[in-house]
């Protein structure tokens, strides 16, 4: 956006501190935001006027956007489960409201972690298999984890970058 505006042009911003979302429906509203116009415009729109106040064709709509928003990015089994996730997290969300609910934040920015861990890890590897091995290794299942000897190491070497990126991640 800097460099644009040095040559005289107006830049839209495209992220807004998404991994600072306390939802799926609110990272993909801070995510990609000029794709996701995009998407809206020539896919949500014409898509939405099918809906005829039909909450049921809101949640199939929003799933036609997702698969061909994976589609865009690779054609593949695994983004059609990644469109899935997300569209289930995002019916659910609208089902059952946080406020309602009183769930703290903290609760709800872990689970919008999680989600994302599991579903870019789907974007990441094209297949289940590879899914699983990769979530196993993330949660430390195949002596890979943090109480490794390497991960141990990388600590000992790398900890205060990880420290002054954990710090100056936030806004």
């Amino acid at each position: 956006i800097g460099i644009s505006n040095i040559l005289g042009f107006a830049t839209p911003e495209n992220v807004n501190y998404p991994y600072m979302a306390d939802s799926i429906t609110n990272f993909w509203t801070r995510w990609m935001i000029t794709i996701k116009k995009w998407f809206d415009r020539y896919v949500s729109r014409p898509l939405d006027k099918l809906r005829y106040e039909n909450n049921d064709q809101l949640i199939i709509n929003t799933f036609i956007a997702f698969v061909a928003f994976g589609v865009w990015h690779k054609a593949s089994i695994a983004m059609l489960i990644w469109a899935f996730l997300q569209v289930l997290c995002i019916a659910v969300e609208k089902v059952i409201t946080y406020e309602e609910r009183n769930i703290p934040r903290t609760l709800r920015h872990l689970y919008v972690l999680a989600v994302l861990a599991l579903s870019w890890s789907l974007f990441r590897t094209g297949n289940l298999y590879q899914v699983l091995l990769f979530l196993r290794n993330l949660l430390g299942m195949n002596q890979t984890g943090i109480p490794s000897r390497l991960a141990s190491t990388f600590l000992q070497e790398y900890g205060i970058f990880l420290a002054a990126a954990l710090l100056f991640v936030f806004p």
